[in-house]
């Protein structure tokens, strides 16, 4: 009897759709792998296959350690994730046609239909070693449980996002500090007294450290809201990101070059405080947006032509 369920067999059978395997290395590295698979007669097993299979890493690595994983997962427009994860005890058989068999101990799935549409549906099979000792469940009892299985935890993604939080931070602390150090620079070392150049009827005026501080904060934060929105709505934050920001540094320059009433010095130092904190607020900052590849269509089509 197989332990999927009907709509996980549905979506298993409904077309054909890439896959992608882990294994274990010997060093306990971990090795993924887009594959072509079936399902067995009995729609119990997993069945990866491919050419030259037995002479692969991922053959080596289920012969040797006998644990694999493998996700088969689409997104419907127009942002619908769905998928199933399967994961469990893994053998390598070489004849007749060298396959890799994954027999499921843990089954989660995800946006299959209504029920899972916004979580995810875990469960351990029954007589796995991790799955604890019951009643045998009917299939409608087993399809009430997939509806009230908690989602896995996010730790993960929140683990992730952490750093790149903390990166942000010194992202901008690091802008604050470039521009405090060309400011020092110039009034400590060269004696000049930095002023703001004059526009009109606006007056030049002293910049002191407490200008900077607050005006390179500014920027920097702005810099930021501005990331975290795109990321929001594109999945080339970081490319978008990026352009304007150099834009934004163009455009800035045009106060210190275009304002009346201050030295070719102080102009000289201006222009250096602004390229100093575009210097490391933009690739610093860019570099933690995670939205920068293909969309997700994309991505899978390359995936498709590179196996």
């Amino acid at each position: 009897m197989s332990e999927f369920t009907e709509a996980e067999l549905q979506y298993l059978r409904s077309e054909r759709r890439l896959g992608r395997l882990a294994t274990v290395g010997p060093r306990g590295d971990v090795h993924v792998t887009p594959v072509g698979w079936s399902l067995d007669r009995a729609a119990s097993v997993i069945e990866v296959g491919g050419r030259a299979l037995a002479t692969t890493k991922k053959f080596r690595d289920v012969a040797r350690g006998g644990r694999a994983a493998i996700v088969i997962d689409d997104v419907l427009p127009p942002w619908r994730p769905r998928g199933v994860e399967v994961r469990g005890r893994a053998e390598a058989v070489e004849d007749p046609t060298p396959v890799i068999r994954i027999h499921p101990e843990r089954i989660v799935s995800w946006g299959l239909d209504d029920t899972t549409r916004h979580t995810h549906a875990a469960r351990d099979v029954a007589g796995s070693p991790s799955a604890p000792v019951q009643a045998p469940q009917t299939p409608t009892q087993k399809g009430r449980a997939m509806t009230t299985t908690a989602p896995e935890p996010t730790g993960t993604a929140t683990a992730t996002t952490r750093p790149r939080r903390r990166t942000r931070l010194v992202a901008v602390t690091g802008a604050v500090t470039a521009a405090l150090t060309v400011w020092a620079a110039t009034e400590i070392l060269l004696g000049v007294d930095l002023r703001s150049p004059a526009f009109g009827a606006q007056p030049s005026h002293d910049i002191g450290a407490a200008n900077v501080v607050v005006a390179a904060t500014a920027a920097s934060l702005a810099g930021w809201v501005f990331l975290a929105v795109l990321e929001r709505f594109t999945s080339r934050a970081r490319v978008v990101w990026t352009v304007t920001a150099l834009l934004v540094l163009l455009v800035s320059l045009g106060s210190p070059l275009g304002g009346e009433g201050i030295s070719p010095v102080i102009q000289a130092a201006l222009v250096s405080m602004h390229l100093a904190v575009a210097a490391v607020l933009t690739p610093v900052m860019g570099r933690t947006s995670t939205r920068s590849a293909a969309p997700a269509g994309d991505g899978r089509r390359a995936a498709t032509a590179a196996a």
